[in-house]
């Protein structure tokens, strides 16, 4: 049986690569309205026929959005206070 928090990865997609490059439904959102902290793969997912509507699952304050749009995706921040990335270690040179 597939958990709550799988089913609301897969639900987002590719949302979040497409956004910030890299597979990000291990990254944090704060909320803006509660200030619960929960990664991206945790958010409530709505699949709407307009985009994608992605929820606090503390108090199911609207934090993200993503909509197909003719330029490409269009993704709004609605109540995000902050979003840290799952930090990748690199090699400086020199």
């Amino acid at each position: 049986m597939t958990s709550n928090v799988q089913a609301q990865a897969n639900a987002m997609g590719g949302t979040p690569i497409e956004v910030f490059g890299q597979d990000a439904t291990g990254a944090r959102a704060c909320c803006a309205d509660c200030g619960a902290v929960n990664e991206l793969a945790s958010l409530t997912v709505e699949d709407k026929t307009t985009g994608k509507v992605m929820r606090c699952p503390d108090c199911g304050t609207v934090m993200f959005v993503a909509a197909e749009g003719p330029a490409g995706l269009r993704f709004s921040f609605g109540s995000v206070r902050w979003i840290e990335t799952v930090q990748r270690s690199f090699h400086r040179s020199g």
